[in-house]
């Protein structure tokens, strides 16, 4: 599992998690929810 962590140039952090599969037949994108709102990857 590999964590990567980018901030934009207003500042903002955008986090993401990236797991590779060893075989796969689709993908999944899972969205956590604003952290205004009280979501976190964490």
């Amino acid at each position: 599992m590999t964590i990567l962590s980018l901030t934009t140039s207003d500042g903002e952090r955008l986090e993401a998690v990236h797991d590779k599969a060893d075989s796969a037949d689709g993908i999944i994108v899972l969205c956590h929810p604003h952290p205004q709102q009280g979501g976190t990857m964490r």
